[in-house]
């Protein structure tokens, strides 16, 4: 077994500042995406072996496994159709919302895979009404960055 060979008194203290910086990614697929948000794409892969289209993009088919390749990438329209939705009253810690947040599960145009995001009421007061089945369109935001919160919402059409 070694031995530790110092005592605490041989030991200094430095004080200051130690700035650490990292970076993450969510992943190769999930950046691109993004990536794309900030020109106001939807960016999605298609698998040429069972045509199976998913949105966000992957980088392999999760049914037959193929791995999609740069020409795999496609461009969907902004709007797609509401699979169902919620009303979430309660944040994560549990404390109640002042304002209700409506999440809907969305299929967008062209593609085999669900999407969740914020349903907004558009501005101009028209077709506030969310029912499952209704037409819904992307709302971006000005200032985007490339992240989930590029896209504002999503509104009834």
């Amino acid at each position: 077994m070694l031995q530790n060979e110092s005592n605490d008194n041989d030991r200094k203290e430095v004080k200051g500042d130690f700035p650490v910086s990292f970076h993450y990614t969510a992943g190769i697929a999930i950046e691109k995406v993004w990536k794309g948000f900030v020109d106001k794409k939807l960016l999605a892969t298609k698998c040429n072996d069972c045509n199976y289209v998913y949105f966000p993009g992957k980088l392999f088919c999760e049914i037959c496994f193929e791995e999609f390749s740069e020409e795999d990438w496609l461009n969907l329209s902004n709007q797609g159709i509401l699979m169902t939705y919620t009303e979430v009253n309660f944040d994560m810690e549990g404390k109640k919302l002042d304002t209700p947040i409506v999440m809907g599960l969305i299929k967008v145009d062209n593609a085999d895979t669900y999407f969740l995001h914020r349903l907004i009421k558009s501005e101009k007061g028209k077709n506030n009404n969310f029912k499952i089945g209704s037409i819904v369109k992307l709302e971006w935001n000005d200032d985007r960055k490339g992240s989930l919160d590029d896209i504002k919402g999503c509104i009834v059409i």
